[in-house]
């Protein structure tokens, strides 16, 4: 975990922006990416180029396992 989050903070510092649910991020946010939840709940990363084909951000939203994990709203 700790390998991941020091390579999310490499990647900020050079510019790429990170968001964690849609919302701009930083480091105290990117330890929760990466709890074991019961619910079937994870976070998965997309990683988003500029036109040039450089990585311009990462977005991690929430994923679930199965629809028997899902919260109604």
């Amino acid at each position: 975990m700790q390998q991941c989050i020091r390579g999310l903070s490499q990647y900020a510092q050079k510019g790429v922006r990170v968001f964690v649910d849609g919302e701009p991020s930083g480091s105290s946010d990117w330890e929760r990416l990466f709890e074991a939840r019961e619910d079937g709940l994870f976070y998965m990363g997309d990683y988003v180029q500029n036109e040039a084909g450089e990585l311009k951000e990462i977005r991690f939203d929430k994923v679930y396992l199965c629809e028997k994990g899902k919260k109604q709203s």
